[in-house]
């Protein structure tokens, strides 16, 4: 199960797979065929016998299961392949073997990394002597940009479930107006307005490495542009902020005219939750999902968002409960970036001023601002027919109904198992777990 079958210059091979025992080493390569196959030979007949190979002298043995094999004349490649396992998580190789036939009896491995062209260069060419994050770029896939034309087009991509980023819409005069300049102009200085004031280039909601400061508007504005402060606003409702969500059109009525929301997001206004405006300094946001879906309307500045899909947020360290991840995926110190290598290849989206980015429900994601000052526009959406949690949802990252009364249940289980001796109930426990990833299995399945 998950090999492959090549021809060579040795006969038909069969490479990796899995089966009931572990497969030694010695075994990974079978030849089930000698020399070219032809009409006489039967396939019904086959004998495997191990090839002679040479284990390489780095790297770690690879996990041959869903690959691509190809002989190129004395050449054997094998790239791709990896499992998902719900006990010890996913593994996906990153390299590309190489195996050369010496006289036509064994296979000498030559263990090497082909680095390929990815997404960095062509980042660097599109803003050049930007000193772009550190990412992972064995792990990293571009995100797609498109032109929508109509809102059909853009359900028709929002249904894909994945990111994107529209180019050429049309938000307003905002991209034009809403400078540092512009929006000290429009904007009372005396504004009082509550920001993140961090510590360190990245906020981490788990530690609060951060302040939550009540200032002047003109002063926020002065301390990110000019000293270049680790500063982030994320705008509230001007009336009761902690009960109701923010539309920056009535907390910032000076701004209200500047910003729209073309037709082609028809179901994004339709639908439309809330729109906080956002005004950063060179300050990380932290890795978190929202429940809803959204959009980031890029105004002004430049910005790499990293994104990773729902099925990864097992690797991210978020309490229960929460939406909002410890982990620093634009770090270059393996202490603080958890487990990401475990979690598939993530995608980023370069975002430059006008770009929209669609971020589907769930999926984790993290922005860094490639200058002083970045203004963006969330309009934060609902775009599940059923499933929201009843009551309060001030920011859209209230996780579903569902959730929360499967965590109450959850506490009901362990707590009736409370009377019976700890090793005992210890066990009944685990069984139960067990059961529930055997159930996850077959719903998946």
């Amino acid at each position: 199960m998950g090999a492959c079958l090549v021809w060579s210059p040795m006969g038909l091979l069969l490479i990796g797979g899995i089966s009931e025992y572990l497969i030694p080493w010695e075994q990974e390569i079978l030849c089930l065929l000698e020399g070219r196959y032809s009409a006489k030979q039967s396939l019904n007949m086959l004998e495997a016998s191990p090839v002679p190979t040479t284990r390489p002298e780095a790297g770690s043995r690879p996990l041959l299961v869903g690959h691509a094999a190809h002989v190129l004349d004395d050449l054997l490649l094998i790239a791709g392949g990896g499992a998902n396992c719900f006990s010890f998580g996913s593994h996906h190789n990153r390299d590309v073997w190489t195996g050369h036939f010496a006289d036509g009896l064994s296979i000498n491995y030559d263990y090497r990394y082909w680095q390929c062209d990815r997404q960095e260069p062509r980042l660097q060419a599109e803003y050049p002597g930007l000193p772009l994050p550190s990412l992972d770029a064995d792990h990293t896939q571009a995100v797609p940009r498109v032109i929508v034309d109509t809102a059909d087009q853009f359900d028709q991509f929002m249904n894909l479930g994945r990111p994107f980023v529209i180019e050429g819409l049309d938000l307003g005069r905002c991209r034009e107006e809403w400078t540092s300049s512009g929006l000290a102009k429009k904007i009372n200085p005396g504004t009082t307005v509550t920001v993140h004031q961090a510590q360190e280039g990245n906020m981490n909601f788990q530690r609060k490495n951060f302040r939550y400061v009540k200032k002047a508007f003109g002063d926020f504005m002065r301390e990110i542009c000019s000293d270049g402060s680790r500063q982030y606003l994320r705008s509230l409702a001007a009336d009761k902020p902690a009960d109701r969500p923010a539309h920056f059109k009535e907390d910032f009525p000076s701004l209200s005219d500047d910003f729209q929301i073309p037709p082609q997001l028809g179901t994004v206004a339709r639908n439309e939750h809330s729109s906080p405006l956002r005004i950063s300094g060179p300050v990380n946001m932290w890795l978190h999902y929202d429940v809803m879906a959204n959009v980031l309307c890029q105004i002004s500045g430049k910005k790499i968002v990293a994104l990773y899909p729902p099925r990864d947020a097992i690797y991210f360290e978020i309490p229960p409960g929460s939406s909002s991840s410890p982990i620093d995926v634009f770090s270059d110190d393996p202490s603080r970036r958890g487990h990401v290598e475990h979690a598939r290849p993530h995608v980023r989206a370069a975002l430059k001023e006008g770009d929209v980015l669609y971020i589907p429900p769930l999926w984790l994601h993290s922005a860094s601002p490639l200058e002083n000052l970045s203004v963006s526009v969330n309009v934060f959406f609902r775009n599940l027919k059923t499933g929201y949690a009843a009551g309060r949802d001030v920011y859209g990252n209230r996780d579903l109904q569902a959730y929360e009364n499967g965590r109450k249940s959850l506490d009901k289980i362990v707590q009736s198992f409370d009377n019976l001796e700890r090793d005992i109930g210890t066990i009944y426990l685990a069984r139960l777990a067990h059961e529930f990833l055997e159930k996850i299995t077959a719903r998946k399945a």
